[in-house]
């Protein structure tokens, strides 16, 4: 059995050596878990410094199932550093498996070495904040953004003695300028929700949550934010709400919503299905609405408009999938007032009549720039609608799914009255005829329509003529596409 023990220890001391600085051949004494130390503070210490000038912590937490079912093992951790940058290009990777402390010490001792003014973003994933790593990050005095994350793996039990579990001021309420919440998990415990709010000061400016459902604690959860927030005076630069489509209680949401409105210079809200619910980076939000109607009874999308119009007439970007009648209808009543609205996509709509959509067409704001209608039951008054509204303005137009009015008038109706008309996407065969307005239109860079087989090359060669990009690709669904992009001006 001792001999058993000595050649796992081994193994996994290979496995922590490879992960921190590769060939463990290279090391005499393998098993001294001393050395691992030493070694990984060398790295820290040798890691060269990119120009990149902000850097981020991560700290997770992983829980081993054991053999018997529900008996979880001691949990580990894994720390990570990053730059702050898209594509997070990994700079150390540590696991912590025995005596957090010695070990967490090491690493941030490392850390702090070479980067010390540099890192300026913690992210938390499945733990609690407990004293020890608290102190540490206290250290990094640029340190003013903080990511929590939970996720289904996450107990409380398996996180750290409860005495060491900070409950009261992080001291770094007064630091935050950024707070990420992203709750992957439809129960909250209440130390998470003392954490949380914990994080929350007067010089809080951007403010991200994803709030998966609404079961009494993360309903409590939202009462203190505002209540710490109101307490503080906070004001947020921008605001990312995202409420995953499931068993919403209207009320919190609008409660929630309204007050981040009054508080908020960007707005971003989304109510939106499981796979859809993402958080932006705070320096790319801009003023969103994204809504999905979750059956043809939902008027949840009418109550939003007639308890929070303010966030309609900020909005920039309004994506809304499954639109029935009444919904359509009541969006139609509100549309006029939206002189920010740039971007408008409506998707799979539940529609038993055109009206409607007809009439939300005729009140289309005279600022949109992008216009998606994806399976959507339009007639042709619909096109010179779109025609008469946005003539003057339209840039990128997308129409798919929408068989009955893909014909040669309607198609030759949007080229000839959409001037500004940069992108065109349309789903119907293009007969040979519009070849020539196509590459006609002045400001055309992007098209795509299906293409007809039949077709000789010599009717092509127009388009190659004209596009640095001139391709057919083969789709499953739609069939073959003709694909235009970066048109050549002469």
């Amino acid at each position: 059995m001792e001999l058993d023990r000595l050649i796992e220890a081994v193994y996994i001391n290979d496995v922590i050596m490879r992960e921190i600085v590769g060939n463990v051949e290279s090391f005499k004494d393998r098993n001294s878990l001393e050395l691992v130390s030493k070694r990984l503070r060398a790295v820290c210490l040798k890691t060269p410094i990119t120009r990149q000038q902000k850097y981020k912590i991560h700290l997770m937490q992983y829980l081993d199932v054991g053999p018997r079912r529900g008996i979880h093992s001691r949990p580990w951790m894994k720390f990570t550093v990053h730059d702050c940058s898209e594509k997070e290009n990994l700079l150390v990777r540590y696991y912590c498996r025995r005596t957090f402390k010695t070990e967490a010490d090491i690493f941030f001792a490392g850390v702090r070495k070479r980067l010390l003014k540099k890192v300026c973003e913690f992210e938390l994933s499945d733990r609690l904040i407990d004293e020890l790593t608290l102190e540490h990050i206290r250290q990094f005095p640029n340190l003013k953004q903080f990511i929590f994350r939970n996720s289904s793996y996450f107990f409380p039990s398996f996180t750290i003695p409860s005495q060491e579990v900070l409950v009261g001021s992080t001291s770094l309420d007064n630091r935050i300028e950024s707070l990420t919440i992203a709750m992957e998990r439809h129960i909250c415990f209440a130390e998470e929700i003392r954490q949380i709010t914990s994080l929350i000061g007067p010089r809080l400016k951007h403010f991200r949550c994803i709030v998966p459902g609404l079961s009494p604690p993360y309903s409590c959860l939202m009462a203190q934010i505002m209540e710490l927030m109101i307490r503080d005076g906070v004001r947020l630069d921008t605001c990312q709400l995202v409420f995953r489509v499931g068993q919403i209680d209207e009320g919190p949401v609008f409660d929630f919503t309204d007050f981040m409105v009054a508080r908020s210079e960007v707005m971003h809200v989304s109510l939106w299905k499981e796979e859809g619910a993402v958080l932006t980076n705070h320096s790319k939000i801009k003023p969103t609405l994204n809504i999905h109607i979750r059956n043809d009874s939902d008027v949840f999308l009418k109550h939003l408009i007639d308890r929070s119009t303010a966030l309609f007439l900020k909005a920039e970007v309004i994506r809304v999938t499954n639109m029935n009648d009444e919904n359509l209808s009541r969006l139609a009543d509100v549309l006029p007032k939206c002189h920010s609205l740039k971007e408008l996509h409506i998707t799979d709509t539940l529609q038993q009549h055109v009206e409607p959509m007809e009439r939300l067409l005729s009140s289309l704001p005279s600022t949109l720039r992008s216009l998606s209608l994806i399976e959507c039951k339009l007639s042709p008054s619909c096109i010179d609608l779109i025609v008469l509204r946005l003539s003057g303005s339209l840039e990128k137009l997308l129409i798919v799914r929408n068989h009955s009015c893909n014909t040669v008038q309607n198609f030759g109706r949007l080229l000839s009255g959409l001037p500004e008309l940069k992108s065109l996407e349309i789903d119907m065969l293009i007969p040979r005829p519009l070849f020539k307005a196509i590459v006609a239109h002045p400001k055309l860079e992007e098209f795509t329509g299906n293409w007809d087989k039949r077709t000789s090359d010599k009717h092509f060669r127009i388009f190659e003529s004209r596009f640095d990009k001139a391709e057919v690709v083969k789709t499953k669904v739609r069939g073959p596409q003709l694909v235009l992009k970066n048109f050549r001006k002469h």
